[in-house]
Order: C-alpha cells, then sequence, then structure tokens
C-alpha cells in the first residue's frame, strides 16, 4: 500500500501528523511528508484512517494487488 499526497489540495494543517506521526511528518518548509515509499503492513490501518479524516482531501491511497 501507498498513500501519495496531493500538494495542490494539502493545506499543511498537520492531521496527518497527529493522527500517524510514524508515518507522516513536515519537511523543514512545513510541507507533509511520508516517511515510507510503501506502507508497513503495522500502519496500513492508521494511514487509511488519516486519509479519511484530512481535511482538504490530500491523500490517496494505493492498493498493491
Amino acid at each position: 500500500m501507498r498513500i501519495i499526497i496531493k500538494n495542490d489540495q494539502c493545506s499543511g494543517c498537520g492531521v496527518c501528523v497527529s493522527f500517524c506521526p510514524e508515518a507522516f511528518t513536515f519537511d523543514r518548509r512545513g510541507k507533509i511528508v511520508i516517511r515510507y515509499w510503501e506502507i508497513p503492513v503495522g500502519l496500513e490501518k492508521d494511514c487509511c484512517r488519516v486519509a479519511e479524516v484530512c481535511p482538504e482531501n490530500a491523500l490517496e491511497v494505493i492498493y498493491f494487488a
């Protein structure tokens, strides 16, 4: 599973960092970044929840077959 950040929609509010700091962080410019290219199995549920609650709908979940 991967998470894509739609930077044009992301306001940098930090909801994702608050909900799942193990997977999301801020870069030095204050933009949201994902710590993993592929989300670890133990964080998948939390990352899916973050994508659901993002106020800007700026996160896209991509599942691998």
